[in-house]
């Protein structure tokens, strides 16, 4: 349920709501139910949920701030690039 509260909240464009739900996912409880889900690399360590969330609240221009070292702040700022090469031929085409 927290991962529909967060894609509501980003809907919405509430940040603030974001955040809590960022905070939930990074509690004790929520990291130990998705245990399954993280894997030797990042178990522990992060949660790789939460940084994608973070990340993607980001790329959409919510700056969502979660005092929690489950979420590297140093890995949140996005910018796209000034230039992309659209190496693929299915890049190339207009939508």
């Amino acid at each position: 349920m927290l991962d529909n509260e967060f894609f509501i909240a980003l809907a919405e464009g509430d940040k603030s709501k974001m955040e809590s739900v960022l905070r939930e996912l990074t509690t004790p409880v929520s990291i130990k139910r998705r245990f399954d889900s993280e894997n030797g690399y990042s178990e522990g360590l992060i949660s790789t949920f939460g940084v994608i969330y973070a990340k993607i609240a980001w790329r959409h221009g919510y700056e969502v701030v979660v005092d929690t070292p489950y979420i590297p702040s140093e890995w949140l700022p996005v910018k796209p690039l000034a230039h992309y090469d659209a190496h693929y031929e299915f890049l190339k085409r207009e939508v």
